[in-house]
C-alpha cells in the first residue's frame, strides 16, 4: 500500500485515506525511507515492495495500475511466505506483475509516455 500512496498525488492519498483506507505512514515505512527517496525508489523501479514490515516472513510486491491521465488508480500486490522466496523468483513475480499492471493500465488508456500531475 505505501507503494501505491508514494506514486499518488496528495489529492489521491487524502482520498484515499478519508475514504477508509489503512493508513500507511509513507514517511517511514519500516526501513527508515524517507517519503522523497521511497517516492523516488517507487518511480524508478515501478513497483514497491514490503519485506517483512507488515507481518514476520510475508514479502509483499506491488504495482501500480494508472487511468488514462497517468494518475494511479489501483494497484496489484502479491503476498508470499519470504523463506520460499529466492531472488530468481522474487525478479519473476516482479516481471510478471509490471506486466500485469502495464496490460491493465493499457486498457485504461494509459500510455507510458503520459505523466500524471503530483
Amino acid at each position: 500500500m505505501a507503494a501505491l500512496l508514494a506514486l499518488m498525488n496528495r489529492g489521491g492519498t487524502q482520498c484515499a485515506t478519508e475514504s477508509g483506507v489503512p493508513k500507511v505512514d509513507v514517511e517511514d515505512t519500516g526501513v527508515g525511507r524517507s517519503r522523497t527517496r521511497h517516492r523516488a525508489r517507487v518511480h524508478e523501479l515501478g513497483y514497491g515492495d514490503d519485506n517483512e514490515e507488515q507481518e514476520e516472513g510475508l514479502q509483499c510486491i506491488t504495482v501500480p495500475v494508472f487511468e488514462r491521465f497517468g494518475r494511479v488508480i489501483a494497484g496489484l500486490q502479491i503476498s508470499f511466505p519470504g523463506m520460499r522466496c529466492g531472488a530468481d523468483t522474487n525478479a519473476r513475480y516482479i516481471a510478471l506483475l509490471k506486466e500485469a499492471g502495464r496490460a491493465i493500465s493499457a486498457q485504461q488508456g494509459y500510455h507510458d509516455s503520459v505523466r500524471a500531475p503530483d
